[in-house]
């Protein structure tokens, strides 16, 4: 089974706080937001990867942010968009992954 995270928009209704990062990387209680997903995602113990889909533009904060966990089984997915106007929406990203990774199994698409 595979999980997949949403994380393509723009945050732009959060502006300041998400100009160099996107909302799941916005502190709360200290950590990323995405933390407690992933910890969530974890307990559950049956899940192979972790897809986190995002944009062109947030996507080295999520390679560098797991670079710094150590976690391989999460892949960061760039969808190739580059502004709000031209993302590909919630059922286009989770398209976009399932195409691209070859994905046949069941998902657990968190938004």
């Amino acid at each position: 089974m595979q999980a997949i995270i949403l994380a393509g928009g723009y945050g732009t209704r959060l502006y300041p706080l998400t100009l160099n990062a996107p909302k799941p990387m916005v502190p709360v209680g200290g950590r990323p937001m995405v933390d407690y997903l992933i910890d969530k995602i974890d307990l559950l113990q049956i899940y192979d990867k972790i897809f986190i889909v995002t944009n062109e533009k947030f996507a080295h904060v999520f390679d560098s942010w797991r670079r710094e966990k150590k976690r391989e089984d999460i892949i960061i997915v760039n969808d190739g968009t580059n502004a709000p106007e031209n993302r590909l929406g919630s059922l286009g990203d989770i398209q976009y992954v399932i195409e691209h990774y070859t994905i046949d199994q069941d998902v657990l698409i968190i938004g």
